[in-house]
């Protein structure tokens, strides 16, 4: 599961203070115990904090964009067969 958070606050003279978060949750199993499986964050970039003008919520999405940008690059480049799959798929 790819977690995309955001987290802003309001305050009262036109300004969000944000932070942003990306993660991938899978369910992993500990080597040598087979039957016990959990949900454990593989991969993840710390997003950043910062403030925006509450007039310019649009920045807000292009930083979520470019965080999940991120991760489609990190996937593709540790995981190449998908690439040539989506490739085929779009052709």
């Amino acid at each position: 599961m790819l977690v995309v958070q955001l987290d802003p606050v309001h305050d009262r003279i036109s300004r969000y203070f944000y932070s942003i978060e990306v993660l991938l949750r899978q369910r992993v199993r500990l080597e040598g115990h087979v039957a016990v499986g959990l949900s454990a964050v593989t991969w993840g970039r710390p997003g950043g904090n910062g403030i925006v003008a509450d007039d310019n919520v649009k920045f807000l999405e292009d930083q979520m964009l470019r965080k999940v940008d991120e991760f489609i690059k990190d996937n593709l480049a540790v995981n190449p067969e998908r690439k040539v799959y989506e490739q085929l798929k779009s052709s």
